[in-house]
């Protein structure tokens, strides 16, 4: 069986280059050695007791030597790429996110809004999970929005769930069928782009073409 050392994960000395970092990001690991050295072996006062101004002068020289060597510099720059890749690897994520959420938002338009109930009695399991996720989804309906769907794991369940929000959002669906008769859609067989704007594509195409 495994037992820590210490009963606090940053004591010792990986916790405290955990707590060093988490302060000093862009701090090196040789800095953090440097320091704990100095802190355990009592430098300080050792300093103080047998060094001189020669000596003083001598330690800054060297320091400053190392420093301008760029000993540190692939550090930093590790450092920075690793940021970036981790930064673009979060992008990437939520990009995948993103449009998997875009398509299923897409789908649940696409399957549509069922409001007769005798329908919503005769669905299967799977269209009655769908029914949800157009009413937390698209609808936004806070009731559900607070239930997890884990819960309603009978098929009687999600039927009185789905019947339930049908009649809390009858207002909010009139609203937006509503909305939906007063659009203008285009009936088949119409063109796509107006007269005007037909000619300016014609006239592109023509150029491309040439």
């Amino acid at each position: 069986m495994f037992i820590p050392a210490r009963n606090d994960a940053n004591e010792g000395a990986l916790g405290s280059l955990r707590v060093f970092v988490r302060y000093r990001p862009n701090a090196a690991t040789s800095t953090f050695s440097h320091k704990a050295r100095a802190q355990r072996n009592n430098t300080e006062n050792f300093i103080i007791k047998h060094c001189d101004v020669d000596d003083h002068l001598y330690v800054m020289r060297r320091a400053r030597k190392e420093d301008a060597s760029g000993a540190n510099s692939q550090f930093r720059t590790d450092l920075i790429e690793a940021q970036c890749a981790r930064a673009e690897a979060e992008r990437t994520r939520q990009a995948k996110i993103a449009a998997r959420e875009r398509a299923e938002i897409a789908r649940l338009v696409e399957i549509g809004l069922e409001g007769d109930q005798q329908k919503i009695l005769k669905m299967t399991v799977r269209q009655l999970d769908d029914q949800l996720k157009i009413y937390r989804k698209i609808l936004k309906d806070e009731t559900l929005l607070a239930v997890k769907i884990g819960t309603l794991k009978l098929k009687a369940q999600k039927q009185a769930a789905v019947l339930e929000a049908l009649a809390r959002n009858q207002e909010v669906i009139r609203d937006m069928q509503r909305l939906l008769q007063d659009l203008e859609l285009p009936t088949p067989g119409d063109p796509l782009l107006l007269p005007d704007d037909r000619a300016d594509f014609d006239a592109e195409m023509e150029d491309e073409l040439t």
